[in-house]
């Protein structure tokens, strides 16, 4: 008992979440003309509990509702052969119109001269419904196609003021301007 009291007091001096402080910088600085691209998908329902801005909310892959864990539509686009391109030419039309990309999220960086691995759609061997490796190769396209396109990349600071739990504490980028570059 001593233990369990012990640990869970230890938990309340944790902060659970850094979305409400990323939802609130949100409202401050993001614009209509800017999009928020969430990674993973799931982490899009605890932001839009908090964000009540004026910034479209999309995640890798697109989903239609954010307000539950909605699996069955995950499961869906597993099933497309290329879902992520929606996102992709949604990031290229508000890059070269001047707005922004607040990427909420961990970028799936690959190794120089790597290339992100296009899965086929589910079930194939040998990866089944493996909701990772999908999340994994969507994010790695998706990221790629941001480094090689966007004009600037700059990662934004959100002070909490006290530990955050490491599932929830969430790094924010901000891509913005376009170039021409390879194709995604």
């Amino acid at each position: 008992i001593v233990l369990t009291i012990r640990a869970a007091w230890s938990g309340t001096a944790i902060r659970q979440t850094n979305n409400d402080l990323i939802a609130a910088r949100l409202r401050a600085d993001a614009t209509t003309a800017d999009v928020v691209l969430v990674s993973p998908w799931y982490v899009a329902i605890s932001l839009n509990r908090y964000d009540h801005g004026v910034t479209e909310i999309v995640t890798i892959p697109p989903l239609d509702d954010y307000s539950i864990h909605r699996y069955d539509l995950f499961k869906q686009r597993m099933q497309e052969a290329a879902p992520f391109d929606p996102v992709l030419d949604q990031i290229g039309a508000t890059l070269r119109r001047g707005g922004r990309i607040w990427f909420v999220g961990g970028l799936t960086r690959l190794p120089a001269g790597a290339e992100p691995t296009r899965l086929p759609p589910a079930p194939m061997v040998p990866w089944g419904w493996s909701e990772g490796a999908y999340q994994s190769s969507w994010s790695a396209l998706v990221t790629g196609f941001l480094m090689s396109r966007a004009g600037e990349v700059q990662e934004i600071a959100i002070q909490a003021g006290q530990p955050v739990n490491p599932l929830e504490q969430l790094p924010v980028y901000v891509f913005s301007g376009w170039r021409e570059g390879r194709p995604a």
